[in-house]
């Protein structure tokens, strides 16, 4: 039934949505790349408001509304519990945040429970709470490990609301239009992206105070090799001042399908994981092979854990990287580490999202454009568990999240006056004095990102940029490939087991030779070859239709 209805009514809205300026770990740029995207960009936006085109459209339709009329069905109050994370410690002020926010919803007759759970405790406390069938009505995925997408989607834990969509949420689905493809998976809707600029990079992200002590800023920012990039590793491992800080504090996971196969930024090469969360699966990305292989063992995947491993080697990654549970901006925030890499968008947001996660201006250079694929629709989703007790409740939600600025912005940004409060510029800050508020989440996990208020750093203009910037994006030839892993759920959950057992090894590059070949023959042993036949059959099958 999706499937017919997402090429035909949505065709239009995929339109809308490209004049409307509606779009997504971590938004993270460089100064200058910030500035020519920003500057490009915005050359871009002025000319499509010249032309007449309703750039506002998505503020007005599906990006502001604050009343409306929702699909309710139900005559009692129906109690809608919602959990998410934090990328740091978990926020203080989450029950004052669902107070405000119910103000809203029970209108409705929804009330709204939110739980936030710190990053680190996340994924087992949702795997806990799944094994367990304690009732939660809707969860955000994230983009790697047992909490993703694919990997929930194939241990049967989410629920399919194809037809609950088009009951109670149907301006989400207008809204998100053909992007909706990401989380389909055999005709069905299995979950809502995080709607955003979906054009992403990969990016190095360096303290901006570490490179202006040691002179070095100039030459970060115009570095074009990881030559380059080594030598100002090595310095900060020499200076007196700077060096108790480690280098590098990321794994490779964080480039997800992307390798640093080559010296020369340009050189660098990546692979598509088609929708894979468990980046176990790779192809070619112009379309040109379409033969699946198994991204551990690919040339590309190898010579980026040998470059991790080099690292290791000369001192420059911090060592407790593969055990630690926090993420790459916190452990710049605790003044562990100098830099990180990761897989982010291509958006004027990310530098000021990237500073505000590390407590310190940072410094970004862009190593590669990564195209738009089903990976990027399923970085972040929104979905309803099958253990829901309330799922038209949950997903009149969800389209609330979307539809509404106020909800939107209490889950972003928390209470405006108590939390944050908006400047005569237009963009969201911190109130003087009140830098470390009670609540404080981040735009890249909102159901529509164009529905929050932009942050400090952001430009007023800030929709259109992102229209202008997504728009100027490379298409994956995969875009809507989702592959049905029930077939295969049990070697998937005995790979994904071998997977986080190597990853503080193999995805730090800390192990050795021997262990990096174990690794290969654990995952085979264990039923990759099968996965990756899964895959290739699929896709096969998509490819021919």
């Amino acid at each position: 039934m999706y499937k017919k209805w997402l090429f035909s009514a949505l065709a239009t809205s995929l339109l809308a949505a490209g004049i409307c300026g509606c779009g997504q770990s971590e938004s993270q740029e460089s100064s200058a790349a910030g500035t020519d995207v920003s500057e490009e960009s915005q050359t871009e936006a002025a000319g499509t408001e010249e032309n007449g085109e309703a750039s506002d459209l998505a503020q007005t339709d599906t990006a502001s509304s604050q009343t409306g009329d929702y699909n309710v069905t139900w005559d009692d109050i129906e109690d809608v519990n919602v959990y998410y994370c934090s990328m740091g410690a978990a926020s203080t002020g989450v029950q004052a945040v669902a107070d405000e926010i119910n103000k809203i919803t029970e209108e409705y007759n929804i009330h709204v429970n939110l739980t936030q759970m710190d990053i680190g405790s996340y994924e087992q406390q949702v795997s806990l709470m799944m094994s367990s069938s304690e009732p939660v009505d809707l969860l955000i995925t994230l983009p790697g490990g047992p909490c993703s997408f694919s990997a929930m989607t194939a241990q049967g834990q989410l629920m399919d609301i194809t037809d609950l969509m088009e009951e109670y949420a149907p301006r989400t689905l207008e809204g998100i239009g053909d992007y909706m493809k990401g989380t389909v998976v055999n005709g069905d809707i299995y979950g809502v992206t995080c709607y955003q600029n979906f054009s992403s990079g990969i990016y190095i992200y360096m303290r901006t105070d570490v490179l202006e002590d040691l002179g070095m800023l100039e030459k970060a920012q115009n570095m074009t090799s990881f030559t380059e990039f080594e030598e100002i590793l090595e310095a900060v491992k020499n200076s007196d001042q700077w060096g108790h800080l480690s280098g590098v504090g990321c794994k490779i996971s964080a480039l997800q399908t992307a390798y640093l196969d080559a010296d020369n930024f340009a050189d660098c090469t990546y692979a598509d994981g088609l929708g894979d969360t468990q980046f176990m699966v790779a192809v070619d990305p112009t379309g040109e092979d379409t033969t699946v292989k198994l991204n551990y063992e690919t040339e590309g995947y190898k010579k980026t854990f040998e470059r991790f491993k080099s690292w290791c080697e000369k001192g420059y990654m911090y060592e407790d990287v593969g055990i630690s549970a926090e993420m790459a901006g916190e452990l710049v925030k605790s003044n562990v580490v100098f830099a990180y890499l990761v897989n982010s968008n291509n958006s004027p947001t990310s530098l000021a999202s990237a500073s505000v996660s590390c407590g310190t201006d940072m410094t970004a250079v862009k190593i590669m454009d990564m195209p738009i694929s089903t990976a990027s629709l399923t970085k972040f989703t929104w979905a309803v568990p099958t253990n829901s007790q309330a799922p038209e409740a949950a997903v009149t939600f969800l389209e609330m999240m979307f539809a509404d600025s106020r909800i939107a912005n209490l889950m972003t940004w928390g209470i405006e006056g108590v939390d944050y409060e908006i400047g005569e510029d237009g963009v969201a800050h911190y109130i003087p004095g009140n830098e470390n508020p009670a609540y404080h989440g981040a735009d890249y996990m909102a159901v529509n990102k164009f529905a929050v208020t932009p942050w400090e750093g952001s430009p007023a203009n800030l929709n259109e940029i992102e229209e202008a910037t997504m728009a100027a994006a490379p298409i994956s030839p995969y875009l809507g490939f989702a592959c049905d892993t029930s077939a295969v759920s049990t070697e998937i959950g005995m790979v994904t087991n071998i997977i986080n057992e190597y990853d503080s090894q193999v995805g730090t590059g800390m192990a050795d030779e021997a262990i990096y070949n174990e690794f290969i023959e654990k995952l085979k042993s264990s039923g990759a070859d099968k996965i990756i036949a899964e895959y290739q059959a699929q896709l096969n099958e998509w490819l021919a239709q």
